[in-house]
């Protein structure tokens, strides 16, 4: 594949991040039975809460928060209005006491900041082939299956994994929109990859990248400690799902956000 035309898409728009720059919500309304209102507009369930928001229980209403940055859980029985703050809830200037759900992930938060970086890759024009996994951030998988949407009958496909430096690390062929990495493709842990598709059909080609980054063991490992079980509650699927969205685990997030949606 042409390295220069790869890196002029690519922009060299690649940026850190940090790991409160992508969601600024510091708690989660996970149960309600009445009425609640945030900074005076009314709310509902898994409503997503900022710093400083000024929150209404009203009257015969039983509100259940939870503060991302503690791990803690929060049960609000109205009338009352509470003060959120991002370590804390304050009730007539006093912080409440919370139930404790997940242990603190700051210091697993810090570990992995010089991490947080990521590629504005995918080109999106309708001359590209649409992506599907994984997409910028980090992922489980030390062999993932690439995902993509066929962008119609008869194309064949051509894969490639590079480095941030061009580097490339693994080519392949399909015929499908699919390849899982072989067991012998060892990629490098803590680094952003780099992949790039292109489909081809007679005289016509069409290409796009994506970026991804494999989560050390260490970090796999405490996070599978804290991963919720079939019985959990919203409040700690919630937990947990802020926590793969700091961590920059994106696509895994949006399945506990859409297991949550469907939670009662």
């Amino acid at each position: 594949m042409n390295i220069n035309k790869f890196w002029a898409i690519l922009g060299l728009t690649l940026l850190t991040l940090p790991l409160h720059a992508a969601n600024t919500s510091v708690a989660m309304l996970t149960g309600l039975t009445g009425n609640v209102s945030a900074n005076g507009k009314p709310i509902s369930l898994f409503s997503e809460l900022k710093a400083d928001t000024e929150l209404t229980v009203n009257d015969k209403t039983q509100a259940t928060l939870v503060l991302f940055n503690k791990g803690q859980e929060f049960v609000l029985n109205g009338p009352l209005k509470a003060h959120i703050k991002t370590d804390a809830i304050e009730v007539n200037g006093q912080s409440l006491p919370g139930k404790t759900l997940l242990p603190d992930s700051s210091n697993l938060k810090l570990a992995v900041q010089n991490f947080e970086q990521a590629a504005t890759v995918m080109r999106g024009d309708l001359e590209s082939v649409e992506l599907i996994y994984p997409l910028q951030g980090r992922i489980f998988e030390r062999h993932p299956t690439l995902q993509w949407e066929a962008p119609g009958p008869g194309y064949h496909y051509q894969i490639e994994l590079l480095t941030q430096q061009g580097e490339t690390l693994f080519t392949g062929k399909t015929n499908k929109p699919e390849l899982k990495l072989p067991d012998n493709v060892n990629l490098p842990i803590n680094q952003i990859i780099i992949w790039e598709v292109e489909a081809t059909k007679d005289t016509e080609s069409l290409s796009n990248q994506a970026s991804f980054i494999l989560a050390s063991q260490s970090l796999i490992d405490q996070l599978n400690q804290q991963k919720p079980d079939s019985k959990a509650s919203p409040s700690v699927i919630a937990l947990y799902m802020k926590l793969l969205e700091d961590l920059k685990f994106t696509q895994e997030a949006k399945k506990y956000r859409a297991l949550l949606k469907h939670t009662k």
